[in-house]
């Protein structure tokens, strides 16, 4: 059994492991999108040059993973009053997971089993939330 410290600290982690990801993500996607036709993406298979749709895609990812990294920095201030943030990030992994599944059974080439296995994470952010939601509660139990 975890005592509430360690409990704390594993929230914490979530929510920097979240932070870090989204960064290296949003980071490699604006460079992507700048430099989609190096020599690096091209050997990667990355389609070069990119369309118009995908650079406004990127543009899209790229926003969202840097707003989320914000979003979890701001999280992190306060772990057990904003564990709310960790149960959204379970849904928007969710979905994540569930489209890249139907990619790989669709046989999409963008799609692997490796794409799958990162959203792995989505373990680590549930346990977090479930974990914060009982320190909230003996919180409150302690302040009645």
């Amino acid at each position: 059994m975890l005592s509430n410290s360690q409990k704390l600290l594993f929230i914490r982690f979530a929510y920097w492991l979240g932070a870090i990801l989204d960064a290296f993500w949003g980071f490699l996607s604006l460079i992507y999108m700048f430099f989609s036709e190096q020599r690096i993406f091209v050997d990667l298979g990355y389609p070069s040059p990119i369309s118009d749709f995908d650079y406004y895609t990127l543009v899209g990812v790229s926003s969202l993973m840097l707003g989320w990294t914000c979003l979890l920095f701001w999280a992190d201030r306060k772990p057990i009053e904003r564990r709310d943030t960790l149960l959204i990030t379970v849904g928007v992994m969710f979905i994540m997971f569930t489209l890249q599944l139907n990619g790989l059974l669709s046989r999409n080439p963008y799609i692997s089993l490796i794409s799958l296995i990162s959203n792995g994470t989505i373990i680590i952010y549930g346990l977090a939330y479930y974990f914060a939601r009982h320190l909230a509660i003996e919180v409150r139990e302690l302040d009645t």
